[in-house]
């Protein structure tokens, strides 16, 4: 997939990370979400929040037990 994106592949989120939602859907109808900031790329498995923020601006961060948390990006205003 790096390749055709012309990105590189994140493997493991890093602590902070800020890109733009993207669902896509699987050949076997399973549908993940891409998280993209125009250099680099993860990958999560599809939530509700994340079908909710598709094609926004998002934070990923790690609560204090590690797991992934996603919120809206408000650091990025009308034209940023």
């Amino acid at each position: 997939m790096a390749p055709s994106l012309g990105q590189t592949f994140v493997g493991r989120m890093p602590e902070r990370f800020r890109g733009c939602v993207e669902i896509r859907v699987a050949p076997g109808g399973s549908s993940y979400a891409i998280i993209s900031d125009d250099s680099r790329f993860g990958v999560m498995e599809t939530t509700t929040t994340l079908r909710a923020m598709q094609g926004k601006s998002v934070v990923i961060s790690r609560d204090a037990k590690g797991r992934l948390v996603v919120r809206p990006d408000l650091d990025r205003g009308i034209g940023s």
